[in-house]
Parts: structure tokens; sequence; C-alpha cells
């Protein structure tokens, strides 16, 4: 299954303000990754797209894992929908 490129909205909006603060520069596997876990939920290690990108959304908080399950916090959930991917999910 391919992910959509969602690189552009990150580094379009990486210069604005959000009410949580400063938008985080996400690299590409990491953007991918945040797709992953925001459509599908809890994700099993071997299911994501990049264990790097995974690791990268643990250390920021945006994401947690356990037990070889992956998933978002709430802090990666509102980033996922600041950053439009809750208007992908609902059009599909």
């Amino acid at each position: 299954m391919g992910l959509p490129d969602f690189d552009y909205r990150f580094s379009e909006r990486k210069n604005t303000k959000q009410s949580t603060g400063e938008q985080p520069e996400l690299s590409g596997a990491a953007t991918d990754v945040l797709w992953c876990l925001f459509k599908q939920g809890p994700t099993w290690d071997g299911d994501l797209p990049s264990k790097s990108g995974r690791s990268d959304l643990v250390d920021k908080g945006y994401a947690e894992r356990a037990d070889g399950w992956n998933w978002l916090t709430a802090s990666g959930t509102l980033l996922a929908i600041n950053n439009g991917l809750g208007l992908r999910k609902e059009g599909r």
C-alpha cells in the first residue's frame, strides 16, 4: 500500500506557529509513520513503513511503543490533524 506524500504540508507550515508552539520539522520517514499510525491506529512493528521514522516520533513525544505495538499520543494525533491528515483520512 503506497502512502500519500505529505512532506509538502510540513514544509509549508514549518515557519507558522500553532497554539501548541512551533511546528516540528519531520523527516519523510517520520511523516510516513505519522500517516500510517493516524490512519491505521495501533500498528505492529513489522507493519510500519520505517523504524527510524517511528523512533523519531517517539523521541519527540508524538508516538509511544510497547510490546511490539506503536500508537500516536494525543500530541501526535493533534500534529496529524493540524497538518491536514484528517481531511485525507475522511476523504477515503
